[in-house]
């Protein structure tokens, strides 16, 4: 019987921390775990993206940019790296703007269904923001800003901008939606 990790996904230098709570499947590749933090994050899925398990380069980009090609995340599946309780890996996406993720393996259930967001805590910052740093002061702006900018500013992150917003229901329709998870 397929197994079924329980990860808990944290963006990294921020805070208050923004995460989530994921079920997928050990049968996911890299590539579909990729997709699954897309989606939970609500990103776009726009940029490259690298995880980094044991030391092990996985990615899905062309060799022109890379030195030294990863692992393709295509082919190899979670289960491949029979991952433990407590063990952690890393995530990042946008190798620009470098959107570093810790992932925690949290449990190993014996149920494989399809993919599933638990829980999380606040909205995930907006792509092509400049990383974390960029985030912050984005924050500020927002907290600082006459109405009139404010309605400009977030309408550029995406209709009406709420650090603290977590869409659980949100999330998993988009899931669900993607039935190959």
């Amino acid at each position: 019987m397929n197994e079924a990790l329980q990860l808990k996904i944290t963006l990294q230098d921020l805070k208050p921390e923004v995460w989530r709570r994921v079920l997928v499947s050990e049968e996911n590749t890299f590539c579909q775990l990729h997709e699954i933090i897309q989606l939970v994050f609500d990103w776009q899925n726009r940029y490259l993206y690298e995880f980094d398990v044991r030391g092990q380069a996985i990615g899905d980009f062309p060799q022109r940019f890379v030195p030294q090609q990863p692992q393709n995340a295509r082919r190899l599946k979670l289960k491949d790296f029979a991952l433990q309780p407590e063990e952690r890996f890393q995530y990042v996406y946008d190798l620009g703007d470098w959107w570093r993720h810790e992932i925690l393996v949290e449990a190993a259930r014996q149920e494989a269904g399809s993919a599933v967001c638990l829980g999380g805590e606040r909205k995930s910052p907006p792509e092509h923001i400049g990383g974390f740093w960029g985030y912050g002061e984005f924050l500020g702006m927002l907290e600082h800003l006459p109405a009139l900018q404010y309605i400009h500013l977030a309408a550029w992150a995406g209709v009406k901008f709420e650090p603290e917003e977590f869409e659980l229901e949100k999330i998993n329709r988009a899931l669900k939606a993607r039935r190959d998870y």
